[in-house]
């Protein structure tokens, strides 16, 4: 399949970040997660004042847009030699189509002098772990995280920086 084309910003425009996310998070958990859930995260995970302090942390977030309309979000950081790929969406009309690789590039592509990037993610999520997949990341470990009002048993993924 074509990549379509997008525009890729680092921005600090959260607002847009949170509004995607509760447009696409509903699409894409409810095979795994309940309504409730769903919701509990996305108020706590992504109110302005959550992703705020994120952002004060140093987490970088990107934004896709295809003509001019946002269409997926990004977000990594770094924590000492790892850069961390903390979030990565896509509305469900844009995957496929090369556009997550580019944002996941883009939301990486500071962190020039980090060993291995890691993320994590739902071990129910097989499309998302196909993905990682195919891009080079390996199943490293398992990791417990609280997302809102819930915990859970996530998968660690990682690959190597080329030095």
């Amino acid at each position: 399949m074509k990549a379509i084309p997008f525009n890729i910003s680092e921005t600090q425009d959260l607002a847009i970040v949170r509004d995607l996310a509760h447009r696409i998070w509903p699409e894409s958990y409810t095979h795994f997660l309940s309504p409730e859930q769903i919701d509990n995260m996305l108020a706590r995970i992504y109110s302005l004042d959550a992703l705020h302090a994120e952002a004060a942390k140093g987490h970088r977030f990107f934004i896709a847009y295809q003509n001019a309309a946002p269409v997926g979000y990004a977000s990594a950081y770094r924590e000492g030699g790892v850069a961390w790929l903390k979030k990565l969406y896509l509305l469900s009309d844009c995957r496929g189509t090369g556009a997550g690789v580019q944002l996941l590039t883009a939301a990486l592509a500071p962190f020039t002098d980090v060993t291995e990037q890691r993320l994590l993610v739902n071990p129910d999520n097989s499309g998302a772990r196909a993905f990682y997949e195919r891009l080079g990341f390996a199943h490293v470990d398992d990791m417990q995280v609280e997302m809102g009002d819930y915990r859970f048993t996530d998968c660690v993924y990682a690959r190597p920086c080329a030095r």
